[in-house]
């Protein structure tokens, strides 16, 4: 028999964020999906086949015989059943799930379990009001009452379905019940919890067929609201079919749950309990670990077949210019070893041009030093030079001599005529503007100043020799500057300065070039007009 699937019954689950409704959804909202779930699950579990026809090949599942436990009364006959992956990869192209892609869809197996039950509050068997609570109203609180491993349960949501009554298939549902809750099963060391948030749908069908059914369905938990618990998601589907007359379960589920009856966990049982789960769990982990590791392993040598083979064009198409440049590379490190080798000569030389830069500076400095020593004499010589002003006033003094009686008084002549040349420096600064005059030996002052930072003399010789220079230059000014120098030091009463110098030297031994400096900027700058009286008179 080919295999048609739906969408929804299936391990990879109903995305809760885009299929389910939020809580406050209305039962008109919420029928489109329960009429979608039963529509697809309860034809599936009833191609469960009868006593009679189990072995004429036309049901799907196969018998696997049944098993008894202490517990329970009724044997439970056992049933799988394998869907393939293509008819699932059908099912995913028609409808679209959110975040399932048709290419990674596998097959899937499916246990069924069927049993017979006495209608009757006793030992060994159930009521259907026990059936209605534990696998209808309360199946959270009855799976961690009859499972061992169940640590705790959440409910997450729930939804108002009173008085939703829907027709399918011929029958008739009512006293609707949409859960979505959380249950959290605990294994043995080194395993860690597994979380199953199974959205569970449940209803009861007329009075006349008096039946319940119960769809539960799984998808796996997202990673991240696992984060920091220490848990891992797992996926499980089920659906259950309970019908009254005849008293039957048809339970059938597919997943990672193993398909051992669920038994109370009384003080007696639990240690088997526990044993018979853990060594099918470990047998199925095993398994689904072997085969995920295979599938690792297949797609990891697919991408290393298809990486090799691009490595080979790679190569192919680019070994000469490797080539290339795997030479360039060594000629670089072998051109690196010689560098590295004439550090030391490079050092030397940098030291040598280091010294001869030092003795080149210091040569041009003296040789600058030089410069401005003859500058300065030749500026003082130009300013000792007459005037065409005092050369044309000399002429006139000399025709006017050559006209006078010099016979008579021979001497007089040469009086006369050595006069001008006496008083020829005093005439000539003389007929100078005074506003010039000072400007003049403010510039040379300055020049001096500037020698004074690199000369060698004493302050009493170079000022000595500026004084002299002066005097050359202009007689009056220098008498000027002097006798400033002389009252700037009566003033600071320093040793000597209350008696007159006998000599220049004398003089300029208690002073100094800072003396000088000052005097002039108070004399010449700040007392201009000052200056220019005294020069005047």
């Amino acid at each position: 028999m080919a295999d048609k699937c739906g969408p929804l019954v299936h391990l990879w689950g109903i995305d809760v964020a885009s299929q389910l409704p939020p809580a406050s959804a209305t039962a008109e909202e919420l029928t489109p999906l329960l009429k979608a779930m039963f529509t697809e699950a309860v034809p599936f579990i009833e191609t469960l086949p009868a006593a009679a026809e189990r072995g004429d090949g036309s049901s799907p599942w196969k018998a696997k015989g049944s098993k008894t436990f202490s517990r329970s009364a009724a044997p439970v006959e056992l049933y799988e059943r394998t869907v393939s992956a293509a008819p699932l990869a059908a099912a995913v192209e028609d409808h679209k799930p959110p975040g399932i892609d048709a290419k990674h869809v596998g097959s899937e197996m499916w246990a069924a379990r069927r049993s017979v039950h006495e209608n009757a509050a006793a030992a060994g068997t159930a009521s259907w009001t026990e059936w209605t609570r534990c696998f209808k109203d309360e199946h959270a609180e009855a799976e961690k009452e009859f499972t061992a491993t169940v640590v705790s349960t959440t409910r997450h949501r729930q939804w108002d379905l009173a008085g939703l009554e829907l027709a399918i298939a011929g029958t008739t549902w009512t006293d609707w019940t949409l859960k979505y809750e959380e249950s959290v099963h605990k294994l043995p060391a080194p395993l860690r919890r597994r979380v199953f948030p199974p959205g569970r749908r449940a209803a009861t069908a007329d009075p006349a067929a008096c039946s319940l059914a119960m769809v539960q369905r799984q998808r796996s938990v997202p990673p991240e609201s696992l984060a920091g618990r220490g848990q891992k998601d797992s996926s499980f589907s089920d659906v259950l079919v309970v019908k009254q007359q005849p008293t039957t379960s048809l339970p059938a589920s597919a997943g990672t749950t193993p398909s051992g009856q669920q038994q109370p966990a009384a003080k007696d049982s639990r240690v088997l309990a526990r044993a018979d789960a853990l060594a099918r769990m470990t047998v199925e982990l095993n398994l689904r670990t072997v085969g995920a590791q295979a599938e690792r392993l297949e797609r990891e040598l697919k991408e290393l077949v298809m990486r090799t083979g691009q490595d080979k064009e790679f190569r192919k198409a680019h070994e000469e210019r490797l080539t290339d440049a795997w030479r360039e590379i060594v000629a670089v490190k072998a051109q690196m070893e010689s560098v590295r080798g004439r550090q030391d000569d490079i050092q030397t030389d940098f030291e040598r041009c280091q010294r001869e830069t030092a003795e080149l500076r210091q040569l041009l400095r003296r040789e600058v030093s030089g410069l401005r020593d003859l500058i300065d004499s030749m500026a003082s010589q130009l300013d000792s030079l007459p005037t065409a002003a005092d050369m044309d006033e000399e002429c006139l003094l000399r025709n006017a001599q050559e006209n006078c009686t010099g016979e008579t008084v021979p001497s007089g002549k040469r009086i006369i005529a050595q006069a001008p040349a006496s008083t020829r420096g005093r005439k000539n600064c003389a007929s100078r503007p005074l506003g010039r005059r000072i400007q003049e030996a403010i510039s040379s002052t300055r020049r001096w100043h500037r020698d004074h930072k690199s000369t060698a003399l004493p302050d009493a010789e170079f000022i000595a020799n500026y004084l002299k220079q002066q005097s050359k230059r202009d007689p009056a000014m220098a008498v000027l500057i002097q006798k400033a120098i002389q009252k700037r030091l009566q003033y600071g009463r320093r040793p000597r300065a209350s008696s007159r110098p006998r000599s220049l030297d004398e003089f300029c031994r208690d002073v100094t070039w800072n003396d000088v400096i000052e005097t002039v900027e108070v004399v010449l700058i700040k007392d201009k007009d000052v200056a220019e009286r005294m020069l005047s008179k």
